[in-house]
């Protein structure tokens, strides 16, 4: 009895693995599937656009909470540039 699935080394399956070949071979984008996926939102639209500014502004945030973070560390505790005119001797 033949299951169709032909066994490698130890009596393992071979898989194959051609469908992942898309992935590596530069395909970026497929604009028909992309317009069934858009169809598919439609009834979402307004989720999905507030959706991705709220991303947007999340991923902005980070960005320069870090550089806050950064110019607060580096200017004023580890330099002490702002303490200068706080402290009188």
């Amino acid at each position: 009895m033949s299951t169709g699935v032909s066994n490698g080394a130890g009596g393992q399956p071979v898989r194959d693995h051609s469908m992942f070949d898309a992935e590596l071979s530069g395909a970026v984008l497929n604009l028909h599937l992309f317009g069934r996926i858009m169809k598919w939102l439609k009834p979402y639209r307004l989720s999905l656009i507030v959706s991705t500014v709220l991303v947007l502004i999340s991923s902005y945030a980070a960005v320069v909470m870090e550089i806050l973070v950064s110019r607060v560390l580096v200017d004023y505790i580890i330099i002490g540039a702002g303490t200068a005119g706080l402290i009188s001797a």
